[in-house]
C-alpha cells in the first residue's frame, strides 16, 4: 500500500513540476556579426543609446516589434526611442549605420503587459517627413513571427504575424 501511494505521489509531483515550472529556454547570448545582405530587414530598437530589442522593417516608415520591447521597463520614454538600421552589428556603429528617431509607438489595442503572451505586437513609426530606415536592398522578406519572453526571461512566446495582418495594414494606412 505504501509503495502504491508513493508511486502515485511521485507521478503527481512529476506532473506538477513539469507543468508548473516548465523548461527554461536557452538564450542566444552575444551572437556574432552577420551579413547585412542576408539580414537587412533587422533593426536595433534603442533607448537611451542602448539596444533594448530588435525589430523588423515593414516599409521605410514603419518597424514591427513586440509590445514587450517598449513596455518591459517602466522608465522607457517613447520620445527617446530610436532605430538603428543599415548595420550588421548593434554594438559596432560604423559609417553604414543610421539612427532615426521614433515619432509614434503604436501598441495593439488588446495588449496587456500582465498578459504579455497575448497581442504582444507593436509598430514604431518614424518622424514625419523622413523615413525611419533607408531601404537599400532589393529583397522581399516574409516575417513569420515575433518572439519575446516573460519578464524573467524564462519562457519564450511567439506572436504569429499573419494573424495581425489586418491590424498592421490598418495602422500603416492611418499613419
Amino acid at each position: 500500500m505504501f509503495l502504491k501511494n508513493l508511486s502515485h505521489l511521485i507521478v503527481y509531483l512529476f506532473f506538477i513540476i513539469n507543468t508548473g515550472v516548465g523548461k527554461k529556454v536557452n538564450k542566444l547570448i552575444g551572437g556574432t556579426p552577420v551579413d547585412i545582405i542576408r539580414y537587412g530587414f533587422q533593426v536595433s530598437v534603442r533607448w537611451a543609446g542602448e539596444h533594448i530589442c530588435s525589430g523588423m522593417i515593414i516599409d521605410e516608415f514603419h518597424i514591427i516589434t513586440t509590445a514587450t520591447c517598449v513596455t518591459n521597463d517602466k522608465n522607457i520614454i517613447y520620445a527617446n526611442i530610436q532605430v538603428l538600421s543599415n548595420t550588421y552589428d548593434r554594438n559596432d556603429i560604423d559609417e553604414l549605420g543610421s539612427f532615426n528617431d521614433v515619432a509614434l509607438v503604436i501598441l495593439h489595442n488588446d495588449y496587456e503587459p500582465r498578459q504579455f503572451w497575448a497581442n504582444d505586437i507593436c509598430i514604431l513609426k518614424g518622424d514625419s517627413g523622413s523615413p525611419i530606415v533607408t531601404l537599400k536592398l532589393n529583397h522581399l522578406y516574409a516575417i513569420a513571427s515575433l518572439i519575446t519572453s516573460d519578464p524573467n526571461n524564462n519562457y519564450m512566446v511567439t506572436t504569429k504575424i499573419f494573424t495581425y495582418l489586418k491590424w498592421i495594414y490598418e495602422i500603416i494606412k492611418k499613419t
